[in-house]
């Protein structure tokens, strides 16, 4: 379910340490929660993370997607094979706020699409999600941050 409204704006540059594969839809949770799982030995102990896990996504295939799975890090922070840090770029997109478990996230989605149509944007194949909340995978208390980049 979608809660609030959804704004239009402009989300702010980071660095991004991440993964990335293209994938099934279907297996976009299991190879997602793989990479994150890589990642975290890569972070634990440190204090290169400045913000929540962050997935985004775009079509790569019919019924793929390319996926980068990763965290916010400090500038200057590099990555280890596999895993890359580079820059990400602000972008004006439409944003809104979805509660519940990731089995629902997919309806999020459509509702979210739908909405955004509507309001007569240009919007792009390109979305993100931000972990704002996570409690875990099946959690209501999950609070994610949808984003569609606009064109």
């Amino acid at each position: 379910m979608l809660i609030g409204p959804i704004k239009k704006k402009t989300a702010k540059p980071f660095t991004f340490l991440h993964g990335s594969k293209v994938v099934a839809y279907a297996k976009v949770p299991a190879e997602g929660g793989k990479i994150m799982d890589d990642l975290q030995s890569l972070i634990e102990g440190t204090t290169v993370l400045i913000g929540p896990p962050v997935w985004s996504f775009r079509p790569a295939a019919p019924g793929k997607l390319a996926l980068r799975a990763g965290h916010p890090v400090r500038p200057g922070t590099r990555g280890k094979s596999p895993y890359r840090a580079r820059w990400e770029p602000e972008w004006a997109c439409l944003s809104a706020r979805f509660k519940g478990p990731m089995t629902s996230i997919t309806d999020a989605w459509r509702e979210f699409f739908a909405k955004a149509e509507k309001k007569g944007l240009a919007i792009s194949d390109e979305r993100r999600e931000i972990y704002l909340k996570w409690t875990g995978y099946d959690s209501s208390d999950n609070v994610t941050e949808l984003q569609i980049r606009l064109k």
